[in-house]
């Protein structure tokens, strides 16, 4: 008995610490995409290079505001831990590949796919399990 009991408040400290490395994590990223945020608006908003800007600038543009979006989604996934949102930042990252990066067409096809793939995970699997998690929760 005192051995599971020691194993609970190990399992308890060590999931405090988890997530409070977490938190530090979500912090870092936070600063990191405001800093980004920052330097894109001052350079290219204020300093009006974005109304001479050529095909590949505004690629890497989009490229960094992609990121950071990245990055957000990705502190909410550490923060709400739930596999929706999984599912969202797997979504983000494989649209900012096919819209950013030079892909051929294979490689294309291949990420339109698995980003059909992960909307009928989440229609069909997903909803329909948070569906019936609340119906059970009503009845109770």
């Amino acid at each position: 008995m005192k051995i599971n009991s020691r194993r609970c408040k190990i399992g308890k400290f060590t999931d405090r610490i988890t997530y409070g490395i977490e938190l530090v994590i979500s912090a870092i990223i936070i600063v990191t995409a405001i800093t980004l945020l920052y330097n894109i608006i001052s350079y290219q908003i204020l300093k009006g290079h974005i109304w001479d800007m050529g095909a590949e600038t505004f690629r890497i543009l989009l490229g960094q505001l992609l990121n950071i979006t990245v990055g957000i989604e990705f502190v909410k996934l550490l923060i709400k831990q739930r596999i929706t949102e999984l599912i969202e930042v797997v979504l983000l990252v494989i649209t900012r590949q096919i819209v950013v990066q030079h892909l051929t067409v294979l490689q294309m096809l291949m990420g339109v796919v698995a980003i059909g793939v992960l909307f009928m995970i989440r229609k069909y699997l997903l909803l329909e399990l948070e569906r019936k998690s609340e119906e059970t929760k009503g009845t109770l």
